[in-house]
């Protein structure tokens, strides 16, 4: 018999099955048949790897594929499924299956009834689809959704969605505030008419870009005017998504708005631009040191105080050292490692040189400030005081020539006592030169000769004591300061005005301790204080009566803040102060008289501030007043 053609046929079955197969495992997609009447169930091999089970050691059954659904779907596809049949309907359902390995899968079923030729339902047959991926996705799609739901609604920054064929399409609650708009008012806007017109060519050039395909977004700094026709200040971002043909769906438009954050920025920066002005004309520079790494950070006028350039030299403590004059050098390295390890302020005078060879004054203080990681920093000023110290040495050179030309006046003043002093002792040389004449005429005198050549020797050097200290109280003067007694400066003073307190009838009284300490001071200046105080104690007595003309001078041990001092007092019994306020009297070119000059407080007091001490007045219980020095001690 002829079985070519039954031979064929099978083959041909056996290609179609396995070309089903194949489908069917390319597509994740089983198929299944259920007879109703005998209970029967067949699946395909597909239909078993979508359940993980293996169909040689597996006979699928009615009750043991519900076994494979997962328990809280169970129930719900066996009414379901149930209801299908009784209605003879088609069947179309999700569940879940539990593997026997325990992964769980999304499965969709499709089932059509068959019916025998009574219109019985004989079966049904139907094909499961493995969606768990298609699941998954759609799962993630609604979680991505809802996220970008909750983030557009947040509120944290302002957001739209728009399109470039309807507008704007969606709006936040925060973007409704930021522009000033309702909800319903801003989908009716359009982004250009509330764009600031000086922004507004930027962004639709940004936006050209995007719709040509250059460019998937862009973000820029924006203006806005709101609807109350405020202008506030933005950064604005804009994302594309785009069709398959790469053409523009829509944007997703990010909006925050910085008004605030610029206003301060410019208010910074004009406070900034005020302060380096401030420097630039108080020639005072900022700086910040980082002990730890020792970088340092100056402001632009502590470059220009150090003549270097900010873009090529890169501060540092070592190299800022480096810049210190050599002989400052050692004290200021000692005062910045005091201050390191005492973790306290410190302030210091010093000299540098700026790379040009000039020589700055500099006064630098800083402060320390202690960062969170524990570090140590110090934050301070530099300030240049050249000019002061220029313009101090000037004054001091002009007092000191103001001071010799009072001291020059003086000495005129008492020319006449002074002369009177010098001819008395010039008299006594005449007249022993006169008497050894004669005696030389007589034999056997040497004796006698010897003695007046005693007397002569003895005026002439009485002479030359009165001129050297008239000398030392006209000639200009240099200071030099070292350590000397008080009491002396109170001789040497007395001994020059001698003669004219003499003539003027004026009794002295002194009254100077013993084994007073010593003090640091220039002899000649502190000569010119006590001489200028003793003459005008002099002249505030010129019209009391003869008997109370006492001058008395008194020096004892005293305090000052705190510290060891010498206190000298001029007191005298004249017409004292009309005021009580006395410190007039120590203000230049003050005079009470006729002839004054009204500089000689001033200096005095500023000679006295100059050696550490303190120059006042004070009027007595009784009459005239009583000017008192207080000079620290020596150490």
């Amino acid at each position: 018999m002829d079985i070519t053609g039954r031979k064929l046929a099978e083959e041909k079955l056996r290609r179609s099955e396995a070309y089903l197969a194949e489908t069917q495992r390319l597509s994740h997609t089983g198929s299944w048949a259920w007879n109703i009447f005998s209970g029967d169930l067949f699946w395909s091999l597909e239909h078993f790897r979508i359940f993980g089970l293996d169909p040689q050691t597996t006979k699928p059954t009615y009750e043991g594929f519900y076994q494979t659904v997962h328990p809280d779907d169970r129930s719900r596809l066996r009414e379901t499924f149930e209801q299908v049949v009784s209605n003879k309907a088609q069947f179309d359902g999700k569940y879940r299956i539990v593997r026997p390995d325990g992964t769980l899968r999304h499965i969709r079923s499709l089932a059509n009834p068959v019916f025998n030729h009574a219109g019985e339902i004989v079966e049904y047959i139907g094909t499961v689809i493995d969606i768990t991926e298609r699941t998954q996705v759609e799962v993630a799609l609604r979680e991505s959704e809802a996220r970008f739901r909750n983030y557009f609604e947040l509120g944290l920054i302002g957001m739209a969605i728009t399109s470039p064929a309807k507008g704007i399409l969606e709006v936040n609650g925060e973007l409704c505030r930021i522009l000033g708009y309702e909800r319903e008012e801003l989908l009716q806007k359009t982004w250009a008419e509330m764009t600031h017109p000086d922004d507004l060519a930027a962004d639709v050039a940004q936006f050209d870009r995007v719709l040509a395909g250059e460019i998937d977004g862009y973000t820029l700094d924006k203006q806005w005017i709101r609807k109350d026709g405020q202008v506030l200040d933005s950064i604005m971002s804009a994302k594309c998504l785009r069709r398959a043909d790469g053409t523009v769906d829509f944007f997703v438009g990010l909006v925050l708005d910085i008004t605030a954050r610029k206003r301060a920025e410019q208010k910074l920066q004009r406070s900034e631009a005020h302060l380096a002005e401030a420097q630039r004309i108080g020639h005072v520079g900022s700086w910040i040191w980082n002990v730890a790494t020792g970088q340092c950070l100056w402001s632009e006028e502590n470059f220009c105080i150090f003549g270097l350039n900010a873009e090529t030299f890169k501060p540092t403590k070592e190299k800022t050292l480096r810049l210190i004059h050599p002989e400052d050098l050692p004290f200021v390295e000692q005062t910045l490692e005091r201050a390191v390890l005492d973790r306290s302020n410190f302030e210091v005078d010093a000299r540098i040189v700026r790379p040009d060879g000039a020589i700055k004054y500099l006064h630098v203080s800083g402060r320390p400030i202690a960062l969170q990681q524990g570090e140590l920093e110090f934050i301070g000023t530099v300030v240049d005081v050249t000019e002061r110290r220029q313009a101090e040495e000037a004054l001091r050179k002009l007092q000191a020539e103001l001071a010799h030309v009072t001291r020059v006046t003086a000495m005129g003043e008492l020319a006449a006592s002074i002369a009177h002093e010098i001819n008395q002792p010039l008299g006594a040389i005449v007249n022993n030169c006169n008497v050894c004449r004669r005696l030389l005429r007589k034999p056997r005198v040497q004796k006698q000769i010897r003695e007046v050549l005693t007397d002569i020797v003895q005026d002439i050097t009485r002479a030359s004591a009165i001129i050297t200290r008239i000398r030392l109280l006209t000639k200009p003067s240099v200071r030099e300061r070292n350590s000397l007694q008080l009491k002396q400066v109170v001789t040497d003073v007395l001994a020059v005005a001698q003669g004219e307190l003499a003539t003027r009838r004026i009794t002295v009284q002194t009254d100077l301790a013993a084994d007073l300490p010593h003090i640091n001071g220039d002899r000649v200046q502190l000569q010119q204080v006590l001489f200028n105080l003793v003459i005008n104690a002099s002249d505030a007595m010129q019209t009391a009566s003869v008997e109370r003309r006492l001058l008395t001078i008194t020096c004892r041990p005293h305090e000052l803040d705190g510290r060891p001092a010498i206190l000298l007092t001029v007191r005298d019994l004249g017409h004292g102060f009309k005021s009580p306020d006395t410190e007039p009297l120590f203000d230049a070119f003050y005079t009470t008289k006729a002839h004054g000059m009204g500089m000689g407080l001033r200096i005095s007091r500023s000679i006295v501030e100059a050696h550490g001490g303190r120059l006042w007045a004070n009027p007595n219980d009784g009459a005239g007043a009583t000017f008192s020095c207080s000079f620290p001690v020596a150490t």
